[in-house]
């Protein structure tokens, strides 16, 4: 993997709460680090029990202080928007993007972690997709590959492409109970939600081990989180060459019509 420029931010948003994103973002962060590509995670927003702070924190080294990853903890396990909790500092947008954009120049990649989904009302003026926007970077959705999921991502991809925010992929997580739809789940989304692909991740098992239960699943496990190498922040020479491919291959489509 060619090393991305210092600086770049992959946001993992989610269709719901309780789907993932914290899974997928660990599995990023280890991924990157593994590569050798100097990467962090945070976790901006945090309501109720600080578990998946602590997580991201501690797969961090101990680089970035608890609070530094989760800058806003409310004690209630609700939306920001509706708790009483006192927070250390305002919460505003800018406040917001100043301290991702401070903390992401000492990384190659920045990891953002949302709280819940893209509308969740962080004060009475401001929603998580409002931060996301400010951020202007690509955007990963977590999903849960059951019942529910096809509307739940199609509201969310209506919501991102309305507000022009790039989306890198919809990873749908297994770790639920079974049920019927997941036969059809990812090839009905892959068909509504084109180009943007979408992976299945298979259940993970350890607790933070995040094992998958057979070779088989170690095998997707592993395409799926290579497959973000692929992502424009990651590898940018080898965007960059595929965009003039593109190009090229588009200016010798012109001049062959006229």
């Amino acid at each position: 993997m060619n090393r991305p420029p210092r600086g770049k931010v992959l946001f993992i948003t989610g269709t719901d709460t309780g789907v993932g994103k914290t899974v997928l973002t660990v599995l990023l962060l280890r991924f990157l680090r593994s590569q050798g590509v100097h990467a962090i995670a945070l976790k901006p927003f945090c309501s109720g029990p600080r578990d998946d702070a602590t997580w991201l924190h501690e797969e961090g080294g101990g680089e970035l202080t608890l609070d530094e990853i989760n800058p806003y903890h409310f004690q209630a396990p609700v939306a920001p928007a509706a708790t009483r909790s006192e927070v250390k500092k305002p919460l505003t947008r800018s406040r917001v993007l100043a301290h991702i954009h401070r903390v992401a120049t000492h990384f190659d990649v920045t990891l953002v972690e949302g709280i819940g989904g893209l509308l969740v009302p962080l004060t009475r003026s401001l929603v998580l997709a409002d931060v996301i926007e400010g951020l202007k970077c690509e955007t990963a959705v977590v999903g849960k590959d059951a019942l529910g999921t096809l509307n739940h991502s199609l509201l969310t991809f209506s919501e991102l492409r309305r507000r022009k925010i790039p989306a890198t992929q919809l990873v749908l997580m297994k770790n639920f109970a079974p049920d019927a739809s997941q036969s059809t789940n990812s090839l009905v989304l892959s068909q509504l939600i084109a180009p943007v692909p979408v992976a299945v991740l298979p259940k993970l098992v350890g607790g933070r081990l995040l094992k998958p239960k057979n070779k088989l699943d170690a095998i997707i496990l592993k395409k799926t989180i290579a497959r973000f190498g692929e992502v424009s922040i990651f590898c940018p020479r080898r965007c960059e060459h595929d965009d003039a491919s593109r190009k090229q291959t588009q200016r010798r489509g012109r001049a062959g019509c006229q």
